[in-house]
């Protein structure tokens, strides 16, 4: 039997105020840790947290849309494989993302700390 990957949950009220009082420098390294958390559950090469970051920042946010829908998708897969039960936040994550990326982060990151907490 194959070792499951293993993330740490992270505070997410924590991440929000760090990023709000940074004005958003924060973000990008809340951002980048949370799609290699993502991409070390999930077992692969994607998503590429810089990589990722860098593309939203040349395409000026648009990107980021992008990853706010299809992290929540990488997690539905993870939580598939393991047997937990799925909640698919994409489409909440992509349309409060339009406005707001820090909460969808949060909303993202919840995802993650849920499956960081199962003990299976």
């Amino acid at each position: 039997m194959a070792k499951r990957a293993k993330v740490s949950e992270r505070g997410i009220p924590l991440y929000i105020v760090l990023s709000v009082l940074t004005c958003g420098l924060f973000q990008i390294y809340w951002f980048i840790v949370l799609a290699d958390d993502i991409k070390r559950l999930k077992g692969g090469t994607k998503p590429n947290g810089v990589i990722d970051f860098l593309l939203g920042f040349i395409t000026c946010g648009i990107y980021f849309l992008y990853c706010y829908y299809q992290y929540p998708k990488y997690i539905v897969e993870i939580q598939e494989k393991r047997g937990i039960e799925v909640n698919d936040v994409s489409l909440i994550s992509l349309l409060v993302g339009i406005f707001f990326g820090i909460i969808s982060l949060a909303v993202i990151q919840n995802e993650v700390n849920k499956i960081a907490t199962v003990r299976k």
